[in-house]
């Protein structure tokens, strides 16, 4: 029997994973499913099927396979991940079996103790030991530099103690912080959720009918990939743009910048991707690579990255407030300081979130005046205001300003 399994033509394999693909999509319209564990293929639908996604989908399915893993969309997309142990996640620094057509997944660890990070196709790591570290992924096309946010894995926080990275959408004003979105099943992907910030309702999955552009193919994509993957990326640096080596001064010039690249920039010392809508911001994120989702942060991403750097950074961090080394022009990526004590902002490996400037996110706001309707939400501190990394604030669909740039989030 065995034999005859080595013996089947690649034909006969993708007709299998083909019928295994169906089966699953079919299988997910009558239950709640996101884990399915088999080393026979053949067996998969037939075994239990374990785990719940959060909400009501789309779902991401996952059948595992001694060395391989195969991770099934709601749409039936397949994507082909290899599987590797590692002592230390420091190894995969000098790892040499990167593809350029195939993830990779890292796993550390057996047990509850069982840590993984996933690799996308066409990047490699270039930094970091542990997940506490941020461990940071490179693109070895464009070099654009993303850190990994762990998600429901044990960790040990900096104080000593050991837990675990909630993700979820998060009030800061309270003390302790409290989780407001992201507990038990739809509560993650309601839009009706909100959170109450200065009076304001912010909401994530609301409605994008006034020309705000809500997450790619909604919310939910995002939460039951992360939850799934225990995992996601968010860009270490702000945007930036190609073929622009100047920041304007505000207060003399203020242009709208347009990029020669569609592509933001994740790199060290760019000029900031400024002046751009937040519609506009959601469009640049949207398809950067193949074999990988990408997008405009939303507030699970900001929010639980804060969280991630409160525990395993700075305890406080989120009520710091960041600046530029100008007052009047924000500073290049990853030269942004904190204004407490004028130290380089990064935290983690993920530089200026408490500021250098204010960042489009996907979440949107209900918030409306004589002067018309305001649903685009950004967050963060900026060069010239003081605000901090976890506040977050309304505008209009049209408002560009030299104060406001993005950051994009990668997703499996």
């Amino acid at each position: 029997m065995e034999k005859a399994k080595e013996a089947r033509t690649a034909t006969e394999n993708a007709d299998e994973l083909e019928s295994i693909k169906l089966a699953v999509v079919e299988a997910m319209a009558h239950s709640r499913t996101a884990v399915i564990e088999a080393q026979d293929l053949n067996n998969a639908l037939a075994g239990l099927i374990e785990g719940e996604v959060q909400g009501t989908g789309p779902w991401t399915v996952k059948v595992a396979k001694t060395g391989n893993e195969y991770i099934i969309s709601a749409d039936g997309n397949v994507q082909n991940i290899n599987v590797v142990t590692v002592e230390s996640f420091g190894d995969l620094k000098t790892y040499t079996g990167y593809s350029a057509n195939k993830s990779l997944k890292a796993v550390k660890g057996t047990g509850n103790a069982q840590q993984q990070i996933i690799i996308p196709a066409g990047f490699k790591v270039t930094e970091g030991n542990k997940l506490e570290d941020g461990i940071v992924i490179k693109n070895t096309t464009d070099n654009n530099e993303f850190v990994w946010i762990p998600v429901g894995q044990t960790l040990t926080f900096f104080g000593g103690e050991t837990g675990s990275i909630t993700l979820g959408r998060y009030d800061f004003s309270t003390n302790p912080i409290s989780l407001v979105q992201g507990q038990t099943g739809t509560e993650y992907v309601d839009g009706n959720t909100k959170i109450t910030y200065s009076s304001k309702d912010y909401y994530e999955n609301l409605t994008d009918s006034y020309g705000n552009t809500k997450a790619k193919g909604g919310i939910s994509a995002f939460v039951n990939s992360a939850l799934t993957n225990k995992g996601y990326y968010i860009a270490r640096f702000e945007a930036g743009i190609a073929g622009d080596t100047n920041n304007e001064d505000i207060s003399t010039t203020y242009e709208n910048r347009t990029s020669t690249s569609t592509k933001p920039l994740s790199q060290k010392g760019k000029s900031l991707w400024t002046g751009i809508k937040q519609a506009d911001a959601s469009t640049a994120c949207q398809n950067m690579y193949s074999g990988v989702n990408s997008d405009l942060i939303n507030s699970y991403a900001w929010d639980t990255a804060l969280i991630f750097i409160e525990k395993c950074g700075t305890s406080g961090y989120a009520s710091q407030s960041g600046q530029s080394t100008n007052t009047k022009a924000p500073a290049k990526t990853g030269e942004g300081t904190l204004k407490a004590t004028n130290a380089v902002d990064v935290q983690c490996n993920i530089y200026d979130m408490a500021g250098n400037v204010r960042e489009w996110t996907t979440e949107s706001c209900s918030y409306s005046s004589d002067y018309g309707t305001f649903p685009c939400v950004f967050r963060g501190d900026g060069y010239s205001i003081t605000n901090t990394a976890s506040y977050r604030f309304y505008n209009g669909t049209s408002s560009s300003y030299n104060s406001i740039a993005f950051r994009p989030t990668l997703y499996m």
